[in-house]
């Protein structure tokens, strides 16, 4: 039984009493460290950062790197998911992966650290938060911004 209420609790939901999350958890405070973390790693590059049912979702909007090579795809839409789990198939994998350390340390420094403890076999999905990287999104396409200024 819940202490508070006469129901009982299951274990998908979030137990706000002791911060013990049981489910993919994203709040504002989070998503708003990403958001800065991002903006002082990566000065010049637009990006936006919102929640989503357990889920961060990261796109990059502006950027003085040429991300068109990884824009590519088989459906010739002007935007793409970036699937981080095969990040050396990309050109700019490497940058990638910063982008998703800054989030990592970003959620980590407001008390929320990331872990993923899924086993797909077993169809066993336990993680902190699930994230998504994205070169543009529908209606906001990825623009290339003019040279550094000096």
């Amino acid at each position: 039984m819940h202490p508070h209420t006469d129901s009982v609790e299951s274990p998908h939901q979030i137990n706000t009493h002791n911060e013990e999350h049981k489910m993919a958890y994203v709040n504002a405070e989070m998503t708003k460290a990403v958001r800065n973390a991002l903006k002082a790693k990566f000065p010049g590059v637009k990006f936006s950062v919102k929640k989503s049912h357990g889920s961060i979702d990261i796109v990059i909007l502006e950027s003085y790197t040429d991300l068109s090579e990884d824009l590519k795809n088989d459906y010739n839409m002007p935007y793409v998911s970036i699937n981080h789990y095969y990040l050396d198939r990309y050109k700019y994998g490497e940058w990638y992966q910063e982008i998703i350390d800054a989030m990592k340390q970003a959620t980590a420094s407001v008390g929320h650290p990331y872990f993923d403890e899924s086993d797909v076999q077993t169809d066993y999905f336990h993680t902190a938060y699930y994230y998504n990287l994205h070169i543009g999104c529908y209606g906001k396409t990825w623009k290339m911004k003019e040279e550094k200024p000096a």
